[in-house]
């Protein structure tokens, strides 16, 4: 049954995520679209710089949250004033970005002169979208009176959310204006008010040093070779997902599937049903299968999106990242979070995230611009040697978690598994995926 503290934590997930899910899909595509269309005309290079202000953000992020959160301010409140924080640079940036459009069209501005600009706003909307992102993890688990069944179920909201603004953006305005900007801005100040309505989280008076936010005192686990293992094949999906995370929008334009932004949702449709689906696949097959299903399904969508075929695209390709990025990410988080002891736990996850959200999602934005450059033809991108190259790399990493990874038969303490990883990674489309 569930508790009255699931209405407001729910809204809370459907705003935070509707507002990340408005801009984190089609910036890209309004970024690199031609100036007659448009677009700002960026480069390939230049919008994996706009995108790389999430992995600096990633970066430091951590050693913030635990001074705020845990010993300073209440999460709510927090959470209130980070989303306003991010409103308005986010309307500054929509605005800056309507008006360098009219003067490329005008002729008076250069395409890339506002790459600069835009990168530092990024970095710090992102800074607070991170935390943001954080905060609504620890606002759920501290309020919930049974997180770990719990918690799934008030999640999920942040899936709908995303699929809603994007569903609305398509009919609206299309991913080719500042016009989702200006929506994320506006749905950042409708998150902000309803924060100040959430149940009370106060700090708890203690925080992480700067060497467990770097995740220091969990280096020792690295000896183990299935979670070393673990943790470089989860950095190279990471760099691997930004391929779909960042020309995802893109591709599905230019292979001409109707209505791209909102057919993309099918991708989050079926990442709500993985999510209730894997903890069934952990009970029965274990965590290694099921990581490795996650990573078989990263292959063939790769090869499905290299056929450049829009009905296997959009029938079988789309609907495969929800298992992807599940059984995958997801389960990984599970992992960390059960392998470790129960004072390393917060390192260890530190550690992943730094691996995944910081150096997978900076080395991953730059791998696949070069890439996308290198096949592109008087402006016609090779789409299926593109999404060929992150197929042989997971291929290849495929073969590293065969032979490297082990299962544990015991876990620290001999504790049952969680159905969710305390710190989950950030999510997004943007960073990776909701």
């Amino acid at each position: 049954m569930p508790s009255r503290k699931h209405v407001p934590l729910s809204v809370m997930m459907f705003s935070v995520y509707m507002v990340m899910g408005a801009w984190a899909i089609s910036l890209a595509t309004y970024l690199a679209a031609p100036i007659p269309e448009g677009g700002l005309g960026f480069s390939k290079s230049q919008v994996a710089w706009i995108y790389s202000a999430s992995a600096f953000s990633a970066l430091v992020g951590p050693l913030f949250l635990g001074l705020l959160s845990d010993r300073l301010f209440q999460s709510q409140r927090l959470l209130a004033v980070l989303q306003m924080i991010m409103a308005g640079l986010m309307l500054i940036l929509a605005r800056w970005c309507t008006q360098h459009q009219q003067d490329l069209l005008a002729g008076v501005a250069q395409p890339g002169s506002l790459v600069p600009y835009i990168f530092v706003i990024m970095v710090g909307y992102t800074f607070c979208n991170n935390l943001s992102n954080s905060l609504t993890n620890i606002i759920g688990y501290r309020n919930l009176i049974d997180p770990k069944r719990e918690f799934g179920q008030v999640r999920l909201w942040g899936t709908v959310g995303w699929i809603v603004v994007n569903v609305l953006i398509q009919f609206l305005c299309g991913s080719v204006s500042a016009w989702p900007l200006y929506i994320a801005g506006i749905m950042g100040v409708v998150s902000s008010l309803t924060s100040w309505y959430l149940p009370a989280t106060p700090p708890t008076g203690t925080g992480k040093t700067l060497s467990e936010a770097l995740g220091l005192p969990a280096l020792g686990m690295f000896r183990d070779p299935s979670f070393a293992s673990l943790i470089f094949v989860a950095f190279i999906m990471s760099a691997v997902q930004q391929f779909y995370g960042v020309y995802g929008n893109s591709f599905l334009k230019e292979i001409h599937v109707p209505f791209p932004t909102a057919v993309q949702t099918l991708a989050q449709v079926s990442e709500v049903i993985f999510m209730l689906v894997f903890p069934l696949s952990l009970a029965k097959f274990g965590m290694r299968t099921t990581l490795l299903v996650g990573i078989t399904g990263w292959a063939i969508r790769n090869l499905i999106f290299a056929t450049e075929s829009p009905a296997l695209v959009v029938g079988l390709g789309l609907p495969l990242h929800g298992m992807c990025y599940t059984f995958f990410f997801i389960v990984a988080g599970v992992y960390v979070d059960r392998h470790a002891l129960p004072h390393l736990r917060a390192s260890a996850q530190g550690i992943f995230v730094f691996a995944t959200s910081g150096l997978g999602v900076l080395v991953g934005n730059h791998s696949a611009a070069a890439v996308l450059e290198s096949t592109l033809t008087e402006q016609t991108a090779d789409w299926s040697y593109f999404w060929m190259v992150p197929f042989w790399i997971v291929i290849a990493v495929w073969f590293v978690f065969v032979f490297m990874f082990r299962e544990p038969k015991i876990y620290p303490l001999r504790e049952q598994p969680m159905l969710l990883p305390v710190q989950t990674k950030p999510d997004p489309e943007f960073s990776n995926s909701v």
